[in-house]
């Protein structure tokens, strides 16, 4: 019998068995710990939408600046963004790199640092002149990226390394809190120097009025490029020759640029501003006057910062909130520099919208009569279109005189006493001298003489002196019986508030109430010449209704004059 081989078998202890030889074929060789990881570890997906959400806010920042940039010069821009790459595959060449993804790699990290450096870049060189102003939105969007990748990181490290995403969400928190915390230091920067400039504008604006300087507070309306030639000596040249020429010099430009009728019914830029009502609030204060910043708001439009600042002011006669209006342009300087100039939109700038003036207890005894000499000029307006002459002479004569005066017109004039509503009995007993004085003041008044008619501060191109004798002229024929063949005498309407520059005169009140007057020539229905003028009204000063019996007209004081844009006019 052949001998069967000897099988070696070991014995082990007892409930311990020991087997020898190679192992089976269908037994899996191990598999690495990491391996395993990699393999089974999913991304979180609070890492991937905060990282994601971090690199559009990035974006959003850069492509701001290379919009400048690329704005102000495209050319570089489209160079430097070629050259950055070529200048990263270069750097591969310089350190021996020779795998193709690393070399890719550094070109890709070139162009990223120039598009870095253009955008931050271009933020802080044009933030006077082209700001990039995100959407108050885009706060949020940074918010929720920087906190669903703090989120997911907490996340990963308490899952026991079943997630992966650990570096995505770290760079989230870094793109984040960079971009994040650069633009906003750009934004608290830009607009913390935007509002202290436009606040010292407004501030320099408000004083002017203040001071009554009221050319150079409308000269603070227009852009710098505007602005007549020594607007900036206010105050150095003051009491002397110069001074006085470099004043007489921005009165001609101010009447000459910025003050031409173009509407019969509109005054003129300057004259419109001077006659505002809250710009008369302030003047009429006489210097007795406070304001406090309440608001502001900007916005950036057409290259320029706009800011909205809204103050509470006070006077002896009125409380207003008012809002002044600044925009703010980069310029170039006689040195060839740059610096932002200011000034105030005039058409943005008045009563806080929705608001009114509240009337002091001193206000409120004297505003009604201020008001009501609006209504006696437009009276006396229609009465000199119509051709009551008599009855415009005698609304220029004392109440207390008004009375006896008019039985002394009627007397000289007996065609008037149906107009007057008056009858003569016992007219016989006048005294010769008491109607000879009337009969010349009336024949005065109607040849347009003083002290009716105030030229004294009248204005007109003081190159055309013919032109200036041809206006007064036309102007003192509307007080002649024929009259001028057309005539436009009345207020302005549209008035945002009846408020009328006025002076307290012991019991009365000056009124100046700003009119429109266009007159025609002597055989031509079209008109000929525009003014503007003031007709001064003296009033009670009372709380209750005031008859215009007792309003005085004064003198209708000419301010300025010009060939009239020829509106149609009626014959009177």
């Amino acid at each position: 019998m052949a001998d069967v081989p000897e099988q070696s078998t070991n014995v082990a202890a007892p409930g311990r068995v020991t087997l020898t030889g190679p192992p089976p074929n269908d037994i899996p060789a191990p598999v690495s710990d990491s391996l395993s990881r990699e393999v089974y570890r999913p991304l979180s997906l609070l890492a991937v939408v905060g990282c994601a959400l971090a690199v559009l806010y990035a974006f959003l920042v850069l492509v701001g600046g290379l919009l400048t940039v690329g704005t102000a010069s495209p050319r570089l821009l489209a160079s430097l963004l070629i050259l950055a790459p070529l200048g990263g595959l270069l750097a591969a060449l310089l350190v021996r790199e020779r795998r193709t993804s690393r070399v890719w790699l550094f070109a890709a990290y070139g162009l990223l640092g120039m598009v870095m450096l253009l955008g931050l870049g271009g933020l802080l060189a044009y933030a006077g002149t082209r700001p990039w102003l995100l959407h108050s939105m885009t706060w949020l969007l940074v918010a929720t990226a920087l906190l669903l990748s703090w989120l997911a990181l907490t996340q990963i490290r308490a899952s026991e390394d079943t997630l992966g995403g650990a570096e995505l969400a770290r760079w989230g928190i870094k793109l984040s809190l960079f971009f994040g915390l650069i633009y906003g230091a750009y934004r608290v920067s830009n607009t913390f120097a935007i509002y202290r400039q436009a606040g010292a504008a407004a501030e320099e604006f408000l004083e002017l009025l203040k001071n009554g300087e009221m050319e150079q507070a409308f000269i603070r309306t227009l852009p710098v490029t505007r602005r007549p030639p020594g607007w900036q000596s206010r105050g150095v040249l003051v009491g002397t020759d110069q001074g006085a020429a470099v004043s007489s010099d921005l009165t001609q430009r101010l009447q000459v640029e910025h003050n031409v009728v173009r509407n019969p019914s509109e005054p003129g830029s300057f004259s419109s501003f001077r006659m505002s009502a809250p710009a008369l609030l302030i003047l009429m204060a006489n210097k007795d006057v406070k304001w406090e910043q309440t608001a502001s708001t900007s916005t950036f439009e057409r290259g320029a910062y706009k800011v909205a600042l809204t103050y509470h002011v006070t006077t002896p006669l009125a409380t207003f909130d008012l809002t002044v209006t600044t925009e703010g342009q980069e310029e170039t300087t006689e040195a060839g520099g740059r610096r932002r100039y200011w000034n105030v939109v005039l058409d943005e700038t008045g009563f806080l919208r929705g608001t009114t003036p509240e009337s002091t207890s001193a206000g409120k005894n004297l505003f009604p009569s201020v008001v009501s000499a609006g209504g006696t000029a437009n009276i006396w307006s229609k009465q000199l279109k119509a051709g009551d002459l008599s009855g415009c002479y005698l609304m220029t004569l004392p109440p207390s005189q008004r009375s006896t005066r008019a039985f002394a017109v009627a007397y000289n004039r007996p065609a008037a006493m149906p107009a007057l509503g008056i009858t003569l009995p016992g007219a016989e007993q006048f005294k010769p001298k008491i109607l000879e004085e009337v009969r010349k003041a009336e024949e005065s008044f109607r040849r347009g003489e003083e002290p009716v008619l105030d030229t004294e501060h009248f204005w007109s191109d003081p190159l055309d002196t013919k032109l200036r004798a041809r206006m007064l002229a036309a102007v003192k024929r509307i007080f002649t019986p024929e009259g001028a063949i057309g005539i436009e005498l009345g207020p302005y309407e549209r008035r945002q508030i009846h408020i009328f520059r006025f002076e307290p005169i012991g019991d009365h009140v000056r009124v100046y109430v700003p009119i429109r007057l266009v007159t025609g020539g002597e055989k031509t229905l079209q008109p000929e010449f525009i003014f503007e003028a003031e007709l001064v009204v003296k009033v009670p000063v009372t709380e209750e209704q005031i008859p215009v019996t007792k309003h005085q007209i004064e003198k209708l004081r000419l301010l300025r004059g010009q060939t009239s844009p020829k509106p149609t006019l009626e014959k009177r």
